[in-house]
């Protein structure tokens, strides 16, 4: 846990985006996801943070970004999100 934090923090020192720019909730109606996209100066981060203990189903068929955090060891699954997972996508 220790070495997640101070990976976080590590990013948001080294990625302005994660602290300024615009915020656009992209799921705000959505009870067990958590998701918004941050822009600044022309880079975007989502955010994506499945707040359920059950997996969510997320369309992410025409999403170009590359995840850069996750807080599961391996790899995110397509287009689910498992229990907790949180992903920041670059």
């Amino acid at each position: 846990m220790f070495y997640t934090y101070q990976y976080l923090i590590r990013l948001r020192k080294e990625l302005p985006v994660l602290t300024h720019g615009d915020y656009q909730d992209l799921l705000p109606d959505n009870p067990h996801l958590w998701c918004y996209r941050r822009t600044w100066h022309g880079e975007q981060l989502t955010v994506i943070a499945n707040l359920s203990g059950e997996q969510q189903i997320l369309n992410l068929d025409n999403h170009q970004q590359a995840p850069i955090f996750s807080n599961y060891a391996d790899a995110p699954v397509a287009n689910c999100l498992r229990p907790y997972e949180c992903l920041y996508l670059l």
